[in-house]
């Protein structure tokens, strides 16, 4: 049985970037739901998104492997989570090597909102 409120996000504007922060915990059975809310978010409000997944309560990486393709694939996106998971930069990196999409991970939430500003 997929468990819909396994995860929370919440959305806010700032400096004309659009923060995305999730709790709870994302699984392989309510990953791809993340992802469509994440893209509706992006549809809507703009292409420049602060994802932060600190709050998750299960790091694991396999939990995002559905998303190596997303169906949706434009923007910039920030994803900053705590140093100790460091080990998930080239999971996320990785997952916009093949689309437009841009993809960078981050410790630190003002690197990660410098980075979104930076005209490419």
């Amino acid at each position: 049985m997929e468990e819909k409120d396994a995860y929370q996000i919440r959305t806010l504007m700032n400096d004309g970037i659009i923060e995305i922060v999730v709790t709870g915990k994302v699984t392989t059975h309510n990953i791809c739901e993340l992802q469509k809310e994440t893209n509706s978010i992006r549809a809507t409000k703009g292409e420049m998104i602060l994802l932060d997944v600190r709050g998750l309560t299960d790091k694991s990486l396999d939990c995002f492997y559905p998303v190596r393709r997303p169906e949706i694939a434009i923007g910039k996106t920030a994803v900053v989570d705590y140093p100790e998971y460091e080990c998930a930069k080239s999971c996320w990196e990785s997952i916009a090597k093949t689309t437009p999409m841009k993809i960078k991970w981050f410790s630190n939430i003002k690197d990660a909102k410098e980075w979104l500003k930076i005209q490419d």
